[in-house]
């Protein structure tokens, strides 16, 4: 994208942009009918729209436009969402919807257009996350990681059963936003598959499924042995654990690996993340083998990974 400057009279008419007429637009998969005109978000069972408005109950957060969506759902700042929210209305112009409720996988699925070296990628995920070259290289030769070339962001693929690439996320390497690619399949996102195995490693992010392998390989262990999950952000949708339903990339990977026994939690040491793990223990406890794995003293596994960096840095000093 361009450094294009927006005057306040540019920037109050992209505000007009409300979050349901972006969703129904450009992210069709996060919109989840849950009354007659109200929606919740795949990602984020608590956070709901109605009557134009959104609400994140969880965070104590919400607004009316696409713009103060992005940035405190999607983590971007005021010029990176105005210039976002350019950028949709310019390549494919909104139409406007009230009642209908857009169905996932309505339009056309696209992978963002390669760039023409990985230069930013391979910087941002092995000097900034920390992940092994090796890891990199390895999803890369498999096309399921890429730098993107018109913002350089990394992109994240998933691939269904026929090697068809149904799923995409993007993740900013100059920044902290992060989204699902428009009309992806979230059903079918970043993973790893050993039919051999049946255990099952599972991560809210891909970047979390990476790190927890490059930390298994500094420990000298096979980190390709088992099976491996990104769930693309933790999708428990249910106010109460009676109303749960699982995450929608784990059951559809239950579903197609029949193999598998156990199951290794690595989610975020968040409330959400805590959530999670107790509704996915109600839904599948009695069918599978669950551990909650995951950090109990930082925030994610990356955090786990990087901070181990830096002590090593620090000692050698």
């Amino acid at each position: 994208m361009s450094n294009k400057f927006y005057t306040d009279e540019e920037a109050q008419e992209l505000q007009k942009l409300d979050v349901f007429t972006y969703l129904y637009n450009y992210e069709p998969s996060e919109l989840v009918k849950s009354g007659k005109k109200e929606y919740r978000t795949a990602t984020h069972s608590s956070l709901v729209i109605s009557n134009g408005k959104w609400i994140w109950f969880s965070q104590g957060k919400g607004g009316v436009s696409a713009i103060s969506y992005l940035m405190d759902v999607k983590g971007m700042n005021y010029y990176e969402a105005v210039k976002y929210v350019d950028k949709c209305i310019r390549d494919s112009p909104p139409v406007y919807h009230v009642n209908k409720c857009s169905k996932t996988n309505n339009g056309i699925f696209k992978l963002p257009p390669v760039s023409k070296d990985n230069k930013k990628m391979m910087y941002y995920l092995k000097n900034k996350r920390k992940i092994d070259k090796e890891v990199i290289q390895f999803y890369y030769q498999k096309g399921m990681i890429y730098e993107c070339s018109y913002d350089h962001s990394v992109v994240f693929v998933g691939y269904d059963e026929k090697g068809i690439e149904r799923y995409a996320s993007k993740r900013a390497t100059d920044g902290d936003w992060k989204m699902d690619v428009f009309n992806s399949n979230k059903e079918y996102s970043f993973q790893l598959v050993n039919k051999e195995s049946d255990v099952l490693n599972i991560f809210e992010s891909a970047i979390d499924l990476m790190s927890f392998q490059t930390l298994e390989k500094l420990h000298k262990r096979n980190w390709k042995k088992n099976n491996y999950l990104s769930l693309s952000g933790v999708t428990a949708i249910g106010n109460s654990i009676e109303e749960s339903e699982l995450p929608i990339a784990l059951g559809k990977f239950l579903e197609i690996n029949p193999q598998i026994k156990v199951l290794n939690l690595y989610l975020d040491n968040d409330q959400a993340g805590k959530n999670s793990i107790e509704k996915i223990n109600y839904l599948l406890g009695k069918s599978y083998q669950i551990y909650d794995k995951g950090p109990k003293k930082m925030k994610d596994v990356n955090e786990v990974l990087t901070r181990k960096f830096k002590q090593k840095e620090e000692y050698s000093r």
